[in-house]
């Protein structure tokens, strides 16, 4: 092969390198756009979830919300306008749990023999569509085509949050470890009625 062959093919391989590298920023910029063009968030994860009893399931996880910020950054707040829970595995028979709130807790309880989702929201017209509960939690357990809502069960209050909560502005990854939820709790200020299920806990001002 001649210099002018070796130069003309590197030419050709640098001219399509150069055309995908611009087609996959445009692509970047036109997603990341329109989120925030539009408020509208869409993200998709699995989820490694740790049990009371030493278990790890994992679940997949689907949140939509709408958002909203000034100028200069210091004035977020969102809406969640759905959240999903699929099971896998054994537990793929469960019923998908699909209720536009925050889930915090996931659990098995023993007594009942059913699967348990304790959720919350960080909205107050969320808060006051749901009939505004104090403490602002709402409870959700299984049978095998539905979740039915519950009052709050005593058994739920101090569950620790197995959940991850971290999705909002950006998601950290596309597989949520138990680790990286773990660090995310450790290094992140939430507040207390989000890291556990809180008989005191307070919404909007409320008492």
């Amino acid at each position: 092969m001649s210099i002018v062959q070796l130069v003309g093919e590197r030419r050709v391989v640098m001219r399509v390198y150069q055309v995908w590298r611009t087609a996959c920023l445009v692509s970047v910029v036109m997603l990341s756009g329109c989120e925030w063009w539009t408020g509208h968030a869409v993200r998709d994860w699995t989820e490694d979830v740790p049990l009371d009893d030493g278990r790890t399931i994992t679940i997949d996880r689907h949140v939509e919300f709408d958002s909203s910020n000034s100028l200069a950054g210091d004035a977020y707040s969102s809406s969640l306008t759905k959240s999903t829970i699929r099971f896998r595995g054994e537990l793929a028979t469960l019923p998908t749990w699909d209720v536009p709130l925050l889930p915090l807790v996931l659990y098995w309880d023993n007594a009942t023999s059913l699967w348990v989702i304790v959720a919350t929201t960080t909205s107050c017209s969320a808060w006051w569509e749901r009939h505004r509960p104090q403490p602002p939690y709402w409870e959700f357990r299984a049978d095998r085509s539905s979740w039915t809502e519950v009052a709050v069960s005593q058994g739920s209050f101090g569950k620790q949050t197995n959940l991850f909560i971290g999705y909002e502005p950006r998601l950290p990854a596309k597989n949520i470890t138990v680790a990286l939820a773990q660090n995310y709790m450790a290094h992140t200020p939430v507040s207390e009625e989000y890291r556990s299920i809180r008989s005191d806990a307070r919404l909007c001002g409320g008492r």
